[in-house]
């Protein structure tokens, strides 16, 4: 509503003659005021909120606006939305990064988190060092609950180890938004957005070992001992820059989206279930997540969307997900196969990448069976002739024969044939009474 005012009786356009007006016009709408003769206007500009339309076709997956879809569908987007947060049951829950970062120039590493233990007991949250290896206790940075606050450790076995008690006035076991910048070496930590104390640790010595979320170990006179964090954590970032104290205080209400110069990682744990926690960055340092399961207790968040006047601003996505396939095929060949344009003449497991006809990956697996042709020799030596496999032979020769195996693959035979000719011999003999003749008598 907008209210007019004027000095005397008068006569506006709306038909009221009161010294003031209340209106409230749907669009830019001018009024006319008459006063003693005289008549004048005052315009009332009204902008609208508008509405956006993106469509979007993907594989498997796709960031909007901080939130990660894996199914087609239409989705709106007013402003940031914070539905869950990553809860750790200090046994054996943790997240696993990789090496997202070099931490040897300057830094910031922010989360909110919600530790289960007090100040003075030890709860680890970040870990950049040789996780679930007890042959050393190498780190590079450290970042945990104890010691009356969050303590901050770097560089672990080497001779620049340093580290320092920050102490924080504020109930752990409420969401605490906590942040962690390096700047040459000066390290400074706030709590929700405000500074509470900076001291010199000096530079972190990279030695590309992977970040953990929620883990820590010692190994001392007890053996080697892993610590798991209890609690909640949320929005996870990590930069390679020193973030002031307004961008550390914008980022608490509304977190970033990804696209921020020096962002290198963002984890808002929205995915709400799955193992993979995304990373909102286009950098794809995503996060396995090992046993620690989706809360709905999370930090309040004001980040409503807004056009270039001011008014609300609703952004609409159409889209589609197409999904990679893998295929299966099971052959039997003899002796060879043609695969993808590839020769294969060993039976085993083959697989082929590429890509699927609306554009995704596409994994074709082969079970190959590969049979082999034989082939067969024969020595025979007969008299006058020889029937093999159907046919006479009559004469001295090496002869072939084609077929198949019991297994569907060529079969060839070879005979190497000796034809001996029968012999007939005649005999003249006179005898008395009789004669014996090849064992028989006459």
């Amino acid at each position: 509503n907008t209210s007019v005012q004027s000095i005397s009786n008068i006569s506006w356009s709306t038909g009221d003659t009161t010294a003031s007006i209340s209106v409230n016009p749907t669009q830019t709408t001018t009024y006319w005021v008459t006063q003693n003769g005289c008549t004048d206007s005052v315009t009332v500009t009204v902008n609208q909120a508008d509405t956006s339309y993106t469509n979007i076709t993907a594989c498997d997956s796709v960031v909007w606006n901080g939130t990660t879809y894996n199914q087609s569908g239409t989705y709106t987007y007013s402003g940031a939305s914070n539905n869950y947060s990553m809860s750790f049951d200090g046994v054996d829950d943790y997240v696993g990064y990789g090496n997202p970062v070099d931490l040897s120039s300057d830094f910031s590493i922010s989360f909110v988190m919600k530790s289960n233990f007090g100040i003075n007991n030890y709860n680890p949250i970040f870990f950049k060092g040789t996780e679930f290896d007890c042959s050393n206790e190498n780190s590079e940075l450290e970042i945990y609950v104890g010691n009356g606050g969050i303590t901050i450790s770097i560089n672990r076995t080497q001779p620049q180890s340093n580290s320092y008690y920050f102490t924080n006035p504020f109930n752990y076991q409420n969401l605490l938004s906590c942040t962690v910048t390096s700047s040459q070496g000066l390290y400074s930590i706030y709590f929700n957005g405000v500074l509470s104390d900076s001291h010199y640790l000096g530079n972190i010595i990279n030695q590309g070992h992977n970040v953990t979320l929620g883990y820590s170990k010692w190994i001392n006179g007890s053996g080697c001992i892993a610590h798991y964090f209890e609690g909640n954590i949320d929005d996870f970032q990590i930069w390679n820059t020193a973030l002031s104290q307004n961008e550390i205080q914008n980022y608490m209400t509304c977190p970033p989206t990804g696209n921020e110069t020096g962002l290198v990682g963002c984890w808002n744990f929205e995915e709400g279930s799955g193992t993979i926690a995304y990373d909102q960055t286009s950098n794809g340092n995503d996060g396995t997540i090992n046993g620690a399961t989706y809360d709905t207790n999370v930090p309040s968040q004001s980040c409503n969307l807004t056009n270039a006047n001011g008014c609300d601003s609703t952004a609409v996505l159409n889209l589609t997900i197409n999904q990679a396939d893998t295929s299966y095929t099971n052959i039997t060949a003899c002796n060879s196969v043609v695969w993808n344009g590839t020769t294969y003449n060993s039976p085993g497991v083959y697989t082929w990448n590429g890509t699927n006809s609306l554009g995704c990956d596409s994994t074709a697996e082969l079970n190959l069976t590969i049979n082999q042709a034989d082939t067969f020799y024969t020595n025979i030596t007969a008299c006058d002739s020889l029937v093999w496999n159907g046919t006479t032979y009559n004469s001295t020769g090496v002869y072939t024969w084609n077929g198949t195996n019991s297994l569907g693959c060529d079969s060839i035979a070879t005979l190497d044939l000796t034809i001996n000719p029968s012999s007939t011999s005649t005999t003249n003999v006179t005898a008395c009474d009789s004669y014996s003749w090849n064992g028989t008598s006459y």
